[in-house]
């Protein structure tokens, strides 16, 4: 057996990427026996192939080609064969890196806990108006399975009206620092678009910066993340600014630009970069653009970057449902699932107990398949 993938490669200035969410694999000059077993198991896995004699081509989800590197490594003994499936397995990892966590989202999607200081804020301001709320909710937040706490002092709603810096970081810093101290293994964000603020944060022990203005509007942003070298989420945002021609290629040029931005004048190590597409900032507030936004979600996918689905209780679930903000749950799960099956993967939620049930349900679904028939019990 010989094997060789085939790629779909999109070029930046300083890398090559690709969609690690789709593997394509050509399996040639296979024996009788290997056909013997790779049939079945394809046939289990429910993978598209074509065979044309003792040649196979086959396209994966990741999902699928994960169950098929554990099958294949059972039934392959030759060294190479296995070192070759196992290297094509590690080349489509994807994670999240900061100076202080690594967060493998390839096939596990995270939960992403939003922890409002504002009183203004579209959904729950004014409802953590102390450290002692804040930390009740982080503790439920923690305990429902949330990987990443994001303080945010500042609301960017639309129509919102900007504070100062100081008051920002008296809402965020004390946050920030009493999260830290409880919780040193939680990834702690910060959800700012000002640079004394991220400096702020940064130096009180802040892992991430999320920036709705995706850093490009202050240079001093790049000296600050080439100093501390954060994890990031850049955000493409359109307020305003209707396009005029196509959605995709648009925002695809934004992150191409974005990226190699924070690359060649931040100084950030790829694997720190995600990126958020910027439902909630399009053109228009509430606007069919965010739906198309949850569409096309993996067209983001060739940039290998981990993408955040941000659609909690949203206002166009609101106008197109008339539903209130505290009843707008379900269609948020049902956004979020569509969305994580493209390859959303840090799932900005108010509800982390709903979405860390989500999450479960849809790995199950996602990773089950009956290659072992005698053992097919549900395990909680």
């Amino acid at each position: 057996m010989k094997i060789s993938e085939q790629k779909d490669l999109f070029q930046l200035a300083t890398r090559t990427t690709f969609d690690p969410y789709q593997i394509q694999l050509t399996l040639t000059d296979l024996t009788t026996a290997e056909q013997g077993w790779l049939r079945p198991l394809l046939a289990d896995l429910d993978v598209l192939y074509q065979q044309l004699g003792t040649n196979f081509a086959i396209k994966f989800d990741i999902y699928q080609f994960e169950a098929f590197k554990h099958a294949f490594l059972t039934h392959e003994s030759a060294t190479a064969l296995r070192t070759q499936i196992q290297q094509i397995w590690s080349e489509h990892q994807v994670w999240w890196r900061g100076r202080n966590f690594s967060l493998n989202l390839t096939t596990d999607p995270i939960v992403y806990s939003i922890i409002n200081t504002s009183p203004d804020s579209f959904y729950d301001g004014g409802v953590l108006k102390d450290m002692d709320t804040v930390m009740q909710r982080v503790a439920a937040d923690v305990e429902a399975g949330a990987k990443v706490i994001e303080v945010g002092g500042q609301t960017t709603r639309p129509g919102f009206k900007p504070i100062t810096p100081e008051v920002e970081i008296k809402r965020t810093v004390p946050q920030v620092k009493a999260i830290k101290q409880a919780y040193p293994d939680i990834v702690v964000a910060v959800d700012t678009y000002k640079t004394p603020v991220m400096r702020a944060v940064l130096a009180a022990g802040a892992d991430a910066i999320n920036d709705v203005n995706g850093f490009n509007d202050d240079p001093e942003k790049f000296k600050l993340l080439r100093e501390y070298q954060p994890a990031v989420l850049t955000m493409h945002e359109n307020r305003g600014r209707p396009y005029k021609d196509s959605l995709t290629p648009n925002i695809r040029q934004f992150f191409k630009t974005n990226l190699e931005m924070l690359l060649q004048e931040a100084d950030l190590d790829y694997e720190a970069i995600a990126l958020d597409q910027g439902i909630g900032y399009s053109a228009n507030a509430d606007n069919i653009q965010d739906f198309a936004f949850m569409r096309s979600l993996s067209e983001l996918n060739i940039f290998g970057r981990p993408t955040m689905v941000a659609v909690s209780n949203k206002g166009f679930y609101g106008k197109l449902l008339g539903l209130a903000k505290d009843s707008r749950l379900l269609p948020t799960i049902v956004s979020e699932t569509v969305m994580i099956q493209q390859g959303g993967r840090l799932i900005r939620v108010h509800d982390a107990k709903a979405t860390a049930d989500m999450i479960k349900l849809l790995k199950a679904i996602n990773t089950s398949f009956l290659i072992d028939k005698e053992n097919d019990e549900i395990k909680s």
